[in-house]
């Protein structure tokens, strides 16, 4: 196989182990610019190689340089070096280093040959050695040599066995201070541009937003991209001009997510489409984006242009609960993508699929979903299994798999929750793959201070929702370990037990005032319902008379008098129409509007301890919402608390406060007062700075429940040429 040259920052751990022979380690300074990518090798390469050398004789030092062997190869790739004197040697080394074969010196003797004619400049030469002419004998010797070793090229040293190009393995280490976002409800593992050239992938400061982030390879940090606040699963427009996105505030808030495209000609935001914890998206060289709407449920098609989102006619087998992770082939009307079960995942298969839906069949067991790469003139599918990323020779206008798979590089980071891929290549033979892991989910207790005070015992997957109940003696929290659950918690002591059994999402617990009842949301194929069920455990779970608002409700709080629930649903007009908050009577009298759907989805919201004001997050998607409060009552009304943005609230103090924790990632206490009948908020109070994701605050506000990742070792890895691992 090609040799293969690594920078990683941390322990990478690779197909080939990096100590084997024929390992090339420390050389890319000297590599031509078709050896870097992978492309045919001949003597030119090697007058490349001798230019380089010959500068650094000239010069003091290497003609390109950078941080690290990812840096060096971009260098030689696009940059030139300063030149050096005198201007005839000058001349003879640009021609060596050429980044295009047919224009470099085709042979040795020709750099020979002109190096034999180089006479030294003696102003240019003293201004650039700070030598006198008197000490310039070292010339006729070092030109001389080099002469000399031009001559030696395709000799001994010169001749030794081609590679098709050497592969290089680099960490990309997070902006300062960022964490990446690679895994959980609301993934954003990286995805490489069609070129090879750009990595976009999700992640956020402690305390802030998620949002998209770009890292060009010839640049050493990577840029926010603004307008992409919450942003999930990126994807690449087949040009590379563009990227494709969904907005999701995980499965906490009740909004209406969207697929976006980010355009980074102009950086302007677009909506495209409706989505709810969408399940990845591709775009296609016809112009079609391919996008799993929801965690349950078929693929639909839009055009990047706008329009109207379709179900694509792709048969679903009844054993499999969604379809995810589409992928486009070359020819704009073949996907792969991944066919989900959520109760056995041995039956997860990645199939081949035309967008008529004529041709749908799997290909390989797997339980993430795969993309299509080509390289050294053969196509792969490449998938993950166990860690390990493979890549199978794959025909893809047939979606036929010609041969055995093969190991391409160990330690990808899978994750079990949403079925999602760590990896995406470019079609230039590029590979970017989220490694590492997030380590073990800890809630703690912390107190507005940020200081941890408490920690509650670990569950068996990571905690999504959660609800203190009255009087502060126990927790219900879903769970998602691929399915969401409810467990209850006794926080007097830690212990635990199930309450809810599938079969794919049970999310949003609400105590009811005494503590009797909890309701939450149940999943049923890609609609959620309203259920209610004693907090003992005990009896089946009853539906909510009336509480059926659209595709989707979520239960948000009970009134005080225990008699209306109150819930956040997509309304009635149309599956996917923006969540508005209503209010259901128990005694089944009808369903009251609180808040209607409107252009901005009523997010996060809540009802005051007293019963009296609704609040609710709202604003542009891919921007910060801000705090808004209401009458419940309804009558007309509404006051707009923050201005610097929402990530969550608590109404603390028997509702004499607000405890929000703002776009910024800090934790303020703002007073509510009641003057003639419209609520005064006061100034805002700074708590606690970088204040983390949190799910649930007692009532006195002293104490919120945070999620935590005390052992967060996420990586991204860049691979140059990750083919030449094959044989």
């Amino acid at each position: 196989s090609a040799p293969t040259f690594t920078a990683t920052l941390a322990p990478t751990e690779l197909a080939s182990p990096v100590t084997q022979a024929g390992v090339v380690m420390g050389t890319v300074q000297y590599m031509s610019p078709e050896q870097i990518e992978g492309r045919e090798a001949d003597a030119r390469s090697d007058v490349f190689a001798f230019g380089c050398v010959l500068y650094e004789m000239a010069a003091g030092k290497p003609a390109f340089e950078g941080k690290s062997s990812l840096s060096v190869a971009s260098a030689i790739l696009e940059k030139e070096p300063p030149p050096v004197a005198p201007a005839a040697l000058d001349r003879v080394i640009r021609l060596c280093l050429a980044k295009a074969p047919e224009e470099r010196l085709q042979s040795a003797r020709d750099a020979a040959l002109l190096l034999r004619g180089v006479r030294p400049d003696a102003p240019a030469a003293e201004a650039q050695t700070g030598r006198t002419l008197s000490r310039r004998g070292w010339w006729p010797i070092a030109l001389a040599g080099a002469a000399a070793g031009a001559l030696a090229v395709g000799g001994a040293l010169w001749l030794r066995p081609r590679a098709s190009g050497a592969r290089m393995i680099s960490d990309l280490p997070a902006p300062a201070g960022v964490a990446f976002n690679f895994t959980g409800s609301a993934p954003g593992p990286p995805a490489i541009s069609p070129d090879g050239g750009m990595v976009v992938f999700a992640a956020h400061a402690p305390g802030r937003q998620r949002q998209l982030w770009l890292r060009r390879l010839g640049q050493s940090e990577a840029q926010p991209l603004a307008g992409t606040a919450d942003a999930v699963l990126p994807f690449w427009s087949p040009d590379g001009k563009a990227i494709g996105f969904f907005t999701s505030k995980d499965v906490t808030a009740r909004a209406t997510d969207r697929l976006m495209i980010y355009s980074l000609e102009s950086g302007q935001v677009k909506t495209l489409a409706d989505a709810f914890l969408a399940r990845g998206g591709s775009w296609g060289a016809g112009g079609t984006i391919v996008f799993a709407p929801d965690v349950a449920g078929g693929l639909e098609g839009v055009s990047a242009g706008g329009g109207t989102a379709t179900l694509l006619p792709i048969p679903q087998s009844a054993e499999y609960t969604s379809l995810r992770y589409p992928y486009f082939l070359p020819d704009g009307k073949h996907i792969l993508y991944l066919a989900v079960s959520h109760t056995d995942s041995n039956h997860d298969q990645i199939y081949f699929a035309s967008l008529d839906g004529k041709v749908n069949r799997p290909l390989v067991h797997a339980t993430t979903g795969g993309v299509f790469a080509a390289a050294n003139g053969k196509g792969y599918l490449l998938y993950s299994a166990g860690g390990t990323l493979m890549a199978q020779p794959m025909q893809p206008s047939s979606g036929t798999l010609l041969g055995a798979a093969q190991p391409v590089a160990h330690g990808i980071f899978e994750d079990g929750i949403t079925w999602r891929p760590a990896f995406s290549a470019s079609q230039t033979g590029n590979l970017a793959f989220a490694a590492g892991a997030i380590g073990e989910q800890q809630l703690a207790w912390l107190n507005r201070a940020g200081k941890v005070t408490g920690t509650l015992p670990p569950f068996p997957g990571n905690a999504e929702t959660a609800a203190i109940s009255p009087g502060g003696h126990r927790l219900a929290v879903s769970i998602d370990n691929g399915q969401q659950d409810i467990w209850v918690v006794r926080l007097s002591d830690g212990s635990s037990a199930r309450f809810t059994f599938g079969p794919i999402g049970n999310l949003f617990p609400a105590w009811s005032p005494h503590g009797r009842w909890i309701a939450y949301a149940d999943e049923v194929g890609s609609d959620f319902h309203v259920l209610r069920r004693l907090a003992n455990g005990s009896g089946a779970a009853q539906p909510i008379a009336g509480a059926r608002v659209g595709r989707s409700a979520y239960p948000v709080a009970w009134t005080p008098d225990g008699g209306q629930l109150v819930v956040a649903g997509g309304g009635s007009g149309g599956d996917r129409a923006p969540l508005g908050i209503f209010a259901v009577a128990l005694s089944g009298q009808g369903l009251r509007t609180v808040v209607a759907p409107g252009g901005e989805a009523a997010d996060l919201a809540q009802l005051s301890p007293d019963g009296r004001w609704i609040s609710y997050a709202a604003g542009p998607s891919g921007q910060l919402p801000n705090l808004f409060v209401a009458p419940f009552a309804g009558g007309g009304g509404k006051w707009q608390v923050t201005t610097q943005g929402v990530e969550n609230y608590f109404w603390t103090g028997g509702g004499k406060e607000l405890d929000v924790i703002d776009g910024q990632g800090t934790l303020e206490a703002i007073p509510v007062n009641v003057s003639a009948g419209a609520p005064v908020f006061g100034p805002p109070r700074a708590l606690a700075q970088r204040f983390p994701r949190v799910l649930a605050a007692t009532a006195d506000g002293q104490r919120f429940l945070a999620i935590t990742y005390p052992n967060d070792h996420q990586r991204l890895v860049y691979v140059r040429n990750w083919a030449a691992a094959l044989h």
